[in-house]
């Protein structure tokens, strides 16, 4: 039997796309401004309303306040696609709901809807990467040795992998995605060294 070894091609095309940050038509607007790929999981469902792996109803507003409020910062918004199916299955977005919000992030001087194929774009643009402590960007983001940024729905809930993701910046009020997007912008990573 022939056999050959390989690897795992997502990483394969991860590490292609960091090497040089290439900006897709349509998101020019990012160019020359520090940017965060902001990855939201899914785990809608209708008895629990949001479940731990979603803090999109928690963080939007005031990360859409910050990106109004600084247009020197980016924001590549990537939903999993099977969050945007569960927004719309439990009733919480209309297509017509869904196409608004589409078009606000495209009349935004700064913030970009991604609903490419993979997350090679955004991983190439970006400086910094917020998602879930549940999704699995955490382990595929990690590579990319970019600031990562888990969130959280309360101080009681654990990552299934602790062990990582203490090497990370931690969200549980509004006020840490203030300070987590003004590192960003200054070009901070104190905790670079651990990861």
């Amino acid at each position: 039997t022939n056999i050959v070894e390989m690897g795992n091609a997502k990483f394969d095309g991860l590490y292609k796309a960091i090497q040089k940050k290439e900006y897709m038509v349509g998101w020019e607007k990012l160019e020359n401004k520090a940017t965060v790929l902001w990855a939201e999981s899914h785990g809608v469902s209708l008895v629990y309303h949001m479940m731990k792996q979603i803090s999109f109803d928690l963080y939007a507003k005031p990360i859409f306040e910050y990106a109004n409020n600084n247009h020197d910062i980016g924001i590549v918004f990537r939903p999993h696609p099977a969050f945007i199916q569960e927004m719309f299955h439990y009733g919480y977005w209309s297509s017509n709901d869904f196409q608004r919000f589409k078009e606000y992030c495209a009349d935004s001087p700064n913030i970009v809807f991604d609903d490419t194929d993979t997350y090679n774009s955004a991983f190439s643009v970006c400086d910094g990467i917020l998602t879930s402590a549940f999704c699995g960007i955490i382990y595929s983001a990690l590579p990319t040795l970019k600031p990562i940024c888990v969130c959280y729905r309360t101080r009681s809930d654990i990552s299934y992998e602790p062990e990582l993701v203490k090497n990370y910046y931690s969200i549980y009020q509004e006020r840490d995605i203030v300070d987590y997007f003004d590192m960003i912008k200054a070009k901070k990573d104190p905790m670079f060294c651990l990861r």
